[in-house]
């Protein structure tokens, strides 16, 4: 009893010297009572605050874990623990049971005086109670006088054990009931929003589903339109190099071309006018430009014999002369050339020769509008005439400026590049699998 107390109580030690002071049971017991009601260090500090032994952060004793209170070697359940305020609780109820149990005291106490008066079979009596009659009757009668304290103890130890032993079942039962009651209602809880969970459960997934869907088409969306318009500047940027490149070089073509047409219009004016000095002034001409010549030093030299009126009389006759005589001169050397030129040709065949040279106008170079305009300028107008031409026709149909390749910049395709695209379509779809996804650039 000595070892069993501290942890029936929860203190760390009992006072041991008691045994040995106190001689007899009788006495020892009655200071064991008095010191459990009245347990030292139990009462509050003087500033009001709970004392060690009470606290149940303080005092491990008072805890419920079986491992603190009885150490780590104790191999029995939570169910089947009791710490300080459990068994408290359970003496609390012993006594609650022995409460108002006056008759029955009374009865065993002076049984034998009860029988005598009222006579037997007015107190019922169990075989427990005749159990426990005889026990007592035998302890009395034994030579020690502490066997009647010695049952007792035993007797109360057995209450307090079935108490625990009872109160152990009730723990396992609320423990079964605890864990079927809530098998039973999740069980029914599933079967009951079995369906509804499995519905929101779906939902929700297509939900997020459309959502997901949803962010990202617009985040495919908004990389497009981002890429797109960082294209459209690349491709602006490249266009306005292209077409800068273009007009420096086609200002270069025009000027080349510029210096070579102004050369060939210096050689051109240079032969004609060496033509038109050269059907004048050939050897028949200069014989006569020189016969003139002489015939006014001739006037000129008696121009002191004779008056003012006839000096220039004569020398306007003999300019007027000298004229007609170098154009019917001029006018038989053109006849001549002509001839040349014609010879062994009809006048249809002339007509329609001057008809095929007025057709051939644009198959070398294009048609200009003046000598200075720039061949690039011609190309495009010429391009743009002609694509008006096939919609007049019907061989083309009215689309946007900027369509069918003509396009005011850039380049247009031509049949080189077709064929480049077309044989590399052709490699692509020849090449192996792990290979056709990649970009090939032609």
């Amino acid at each position: 009893m000595n070892d069993l107390t501290p942890f029936t109580i929860g203190i760390p030690l009992f006072y041991s010297p008691f045994p040995l002071l106190l001689g007899t049971v009788y006495a020892l017991a009655t200071q064991v009572a008095r010191f459990v009601t009245g347990l030292p260090g139990l009462k509050p500090n003087p500033d009001g605050s709970p004392s060690k032994l009470a606290d149940p952060k303080m005092n491990p004793l008072l805890g419920r874990s079986p491992d603190v209170v009885l150490g780590a070697d104790h191999t029995g359940g939570a169910l089947s623990f009791f710490n300080r305020p459990a068994s408290l609780r359970i003496l609390q109820q012993l006594s609650y049971l022995m409460r108002d149990q006056e008759g029955i005291i009374r009865y065993i106490r002076r049984k034998k005086d009860a029988e005598k008066e009222q006579g037997e079979g007015n107190v019922r009596q169990s075989r427990f109670i005749a159990v426990i009659d005889k026990l007592f009757d035998l302890s009395y009668k034994a030579k020690h006088d502490h066997c009647p304290f010695v049952l007792a103890v035993v007797l109360f130890h057995m209450l307090i054990r079935g108490l625990m032993l009872r109160l152990f079942y009730h723990r396992a039962a609320v423990q079964l009931q605890s864990k079927y009651r809530y098998y039973k209602a999740t069980t029914q809880r599933k079967q009951n929003l079995g369906p509804a969970l499995l519905l929101q459960r779906q939902w929700r997934g297509l939900s997020t589903s459309l959502k997901m869907y949803n962010l990202l088409n617009s985040v495919e969306t908004i990389q497009h339109n981002i890429r797109a318009s960082q294209r459209k500047k690349k491709n602006s940027h490249f266009m306005t190099a292209v077409a800068r490149m273009q007009r420096c070089w086609r200002g270069a073509v025009a000027r080349k071309w510029y210096r070579i047409m102004r050369a060939s219009a210096i050689t051109i004016q240079k032969n004609v006018r060496r033509m038109m000095i050269l059907v004048v002034y050939n050897k028949e001409g200069r014989r006569l430009a020189a016969k003139f010549k002489a015939e006014s030093l001739k006037v000129c030299g008696g121009a002191y014999n004779m008056c003012e009126a006839e000096f220039l009389a004569r020398k306007a006759a003999l300019i007027a002369k000298s004229r007609v005589q170098l154009h019917k001169h001029r006018e038989r050397n053109i006849d001549y050339r002509r001839m040349v030129a014609v010879h062994g040709q009809s006048k249809h065949a002339r007509q329609k020769k001057k008809e095929n040279r007025e057709n051939l106008k644009g198959s070398i170079q294009p048609v200009r509008t003046t000598w200075a305009e720039p061949i690039a300028v011609s190309v495009s107008r010429g391009r743009r005439f002609q694509r008006e031409r096939e919609i007049l026709a019907g061989k083309l149909q009215v689309t946007p400026e900027g369509e069918n390749g003509e396009n005011a910049v850039g380049f247009k395709k031509t049949p080189i590049m077709a064929l480049t695209e077309n044989a590399g379509r052709h490699l692509v779809q020849t090449m192996a699998p792990e290979l056709q996804g990649k970009k090939v650039s032609f």
